[in-house]
């Protein structure tokens, strides 16, 4: 991902920085693999 250094400092600050750099990659891979329609109807089939 190439990310080397977290830029907070504090354990809950890098945590919560990381968990905010997982949920970008895991949306951008997402939206590599599915259009934008097909993920709304994803979505809206979960509830």
């Amino acid at each position: 991902m190439g990310y080397t250094y977290f830029l907070r400092k504090g354990l809950d600050s890098v945590n919560a920085e990381a968990a905010s750099i997982f949920v970008a990659y895991n949306l951008k891979r997402l939206l590599g693999k599915l259009t934008v329609p097909k993920i709304i109807e994803k979505f809206s089939q979960l509830s």
